[in-house]
């Protein structure tokens, strides 16, 4: 609790490395990223930890629950050793404020005289710190804290020693990101913690990388930093837009002021399983936009999955999808955020009259409207929102929460979009409004999800709603198809919302414009009535 200057860990460590006069980071669990607290140890006895001063904000350590008790999530801060005995310090001068010039590691490759020196770093329980030179994030020179660049394969206790991972190291406080790995293949990266990076946490650009229990806390976003006029790009703490087939289990990300996890999601026929990864206190949880800029592809996925995630306190959205795959979605949960999926699947375009099918499935996942609704101070804006509103236009955020004049706060599942492109970057693609005309198909389908904690009269005089329609969404609706949805705490009147229709959109004139227009019909099949609640099949 703010107030206190003792925290006690969930798990035991190791009082060889948690000892006095450690630095530890101590992540946020509000909306707030700048709510992470970064504190220095007085005393540790067991479990329990005397810090070397007051806590500023109160972080939780709670287990919560449905109302019925059928499911459970933990919410805790994170709390990462950020003190190593080997150190790489950036040096610090009167300008680094202003120029923030750090230290850099580059593993690489190079040609001399015809012969080719090639490099490969095993890096572990090293320390980090002021890393990274900003402004420098292009892949042929990135100048991160830490970069492998045209690496190319490591080998698992390789013979000849041609193996390279990054284990236990701490990255405390960076002027760029903390990790890069660009045409590198096969590291593995595990039990890391990264403190303060700008625009990325950590990027990959490489094939086949293991990301295991890492921590990253506090990734600013470049826009606010420098003072642009605009800036609408979703960098994230994990960016992996150009990334193929990673490993990616037991990581966490908090306070990201843009995205906790911008990719394009990880390919279903891959015999890896992502898992237990959380992300909170963003302003998007999974962020996906393969549409503009335009990802160099490596391959063709066609299908993503997106699983085992846990986010929470995502301002906006827990998961923005917009991408030209069709999506899996499983064993997710998402808690107390804006949105909880917002659907937007793209491409080919109707005009050239080709057929692709295309889905939306969404398996096993709980949304929660609200962790705890009589937390309303917790649903206050976050510091970085004043540039979404005042410099993007609103164009970066969801518009739900008053919407002319409606106050419909949290939403669990916005109806899907389908459409022969996404948005121009400049434009506020965010909101969902499509530039092109629908597809010729696309369905979402709900199988077995839990909606829970929506309801009207919440925070301020929010309204919540477990489903509802798109309000830029206006174009013609796809279907949703649901099987074995159930419903705990959740009113009558907010398992579905509908807006009302746009009118001045359905006019006849307009030899484009047709009944289903407008958000003017909408389509729901309940294939056993559990949404409906009757338990008869319906529409």
């Amino acid at each position: 609790m703010a107030g206190d200057n003792t925290i006690v860990l969930s798990e035991s460590v190791d009082p060889t490395y948690w000892t006095t006069g450690a630095e530890i980071i101590i992540a946020p669990t509000g909306f707030e990223p700048m709510e992470k607290e970064k504190m220095t140890i007085a005393s540790i006895d067991g479990n329990t930890i005397t810090l070397n001063d007051t806590l500023q904000f109160t972080h939780l350590g709670s287990e919560y629950s449905l109302e019925d008790g059928s499911r459970s999530w933990n919410i805790s801060a994170e709390v990462g050793l950020l003190s190593r005995n080997i150190r790489i310090i950036g040096q610090s001068y009167p300008e680094i404020g202003e120029e923030q010039f750090g230290a850099r590691v580059l593993v690489s490759k190079f040609t001399q005289d015809g012969t080719e020196y090639r490099g490969y770093a095993k890096i572990s329980n090293v320390e980090f710190v002021r890393g990274g030179q900003e402004g420098w994030t292009d892949a042929f020179d990135p100048r991160y804290a830490l970069a492998f660049l045209n690496h190319e394969d490591s080998v698992d206790n390789d013979e000849y020693n041609k193996e390279s991972y990054v284990k236990k190291c701490a990255f405390n406080y960076n002027y760029n990101a903390a990790i890069g790995t660009f045409n590198t293949n096969n590291v593995l990266i595990e039990d890391n913690v990264v403190f303060r990076t700008m625009e990325y946490g950590v990027r990959d650009e490489g094939i086949g990388n293991r990301f295991l229990h890492n921590l990253v806390v506090l990734t600013r976003f470049v826009g606010i930093h420098k003072d642009q006029r605009q800036n609408f790009f979703k960098r994230g703490c994990f960016y992996f837009k150009e990334s193929l087939d990673p490993e990616f289990k037991d990581n966490a990300a908090a306070g990201c002021e843009r995205a906790g996890f911008a990719g394009t999601g990880h390919i279903c026929s891959s015999s890896k399983r992502w898992s237990n990864n959380v992300i909170h206190t963003v302003q998007d949880g999974i962020f996906t936009n393969t549409y503009n800029p335009p990802v160099e592809v490596r391959e063709d996925k066609d299908c993503v999955v997106f699983r085992g995630f846990f986010v929470y306190k995502a301002y906006d959205y827990a998961f923005y999808l917009l991408t030209h795959d069709t999506v899996e979605m499983e064993d997710n949960i998402i808690v107390d955020s804006g949105v909880g999926i917002h659907p937007f699947l793209i491409r080919p375009k109707a005009t050239t009259h080709n057929l692709e099918e295309k889905h939306l499935r969404i398996n096993n996942t709980l949304f929660v409207g609200r962790n705890d609704p009589s937390q309303c101070d917790t649903d206050a804006e976050p510091s970085y929102l004043w540039f979404d509103k005042e410099r993007n236009n609103g164009g970066t955020m969801w518009p739900g929460r008053n919407w002319k004049g409606y106050a419909t706060g949290h939403a669990g599942l916005l109806w899907p979009i389908f459409s022969g492109i996404g948005v121009p970057l400049g434009k506020p693609w965010v909101n969902g409004k499509p530039k092109s005309f629908p597809l010729l198909t696309g369905q979402v389908y709900l199988n077995d999800n839990t909606f829970a904690n929506f309801n009207p009269g919440q925070c301020d005089g929010q309204f919540d709603s477990a489903i509802r329609t798109n309000p830029r969404g206006d174009d013609m609706q796809f279907p949703i198809i649901s099987t074995g949805t159930k419903f705990v705490n959740v009113a009558e009147s907010s398992r579905v919302w509908m807006d009302r229709p746009i009118m001045k959109l359905v006019v006849n004139e307009h030899c484009v414009d047709m009944h289903c227009d407008g958000l003017k019909k909408a389509l729901l099949i309940d294939t056993d009535g559990e949404i409906i609640g009757d338990g008869i099949p319906g529409t």
